[in-house]
Order: structure tokens, then sequence, then C-alpha cells
């Protein structure tokens, strides 16, 4: 669930690409956007501080991408 943490995930996603074997599977957790965010921002990449964990000292930043910047 590190994917949401991530600023850019360009570099991790062709890694995984580079590093998968033939007929590989990539399997990841994350939330899902529409779940996170507001509905209207839904479709607007955008990045902001919130707390994950309740209890946790400091707020985190968080990157909201849509389904298809995660999949595209």
């Amino acid at each position: 669930m590190a994917i949401m943490d991530i600023t850019d995930i360009e570099p991790l996603l062709m890694a995984v690409y580079e590093l998968l074997q033939e007929s590989g599977i990539f399997v990841f957790a994350t939330q899902h956007p529409c779940f996170v965010t507001l509905t209207e921002k839904y479709m607007t990449p955008h990045s902001y501080y919130d707390i994950a964990i309740e209890g946790q000292p400091k707020e985190q930043i968080y990157y909201h991408r849509s389904i298809q910047g995660i999949y595209g």
C-alpha cells in the first residue's frame, strides 16, 4: 500500500516491468481512489497531507491518482 505514498510511481512501474519474467504477474494493493477523496476531485491527480493512523504524531503526504493513472 505504498503506491499512494510515492511522489512519482513511473520509475517503480518501469522497474516492475523490467524485472517481471515473461507471463509474470505484479500484485499490489492500494486504496480505491473514489473512497479516499471528494467526488469532485476524483479524476484530478493531486496530493494532500492527512492522518493515516489515528494518533500518529505527524501528518503524511498522500498522492491521489485515478485508477487509470495507476493502471494506464
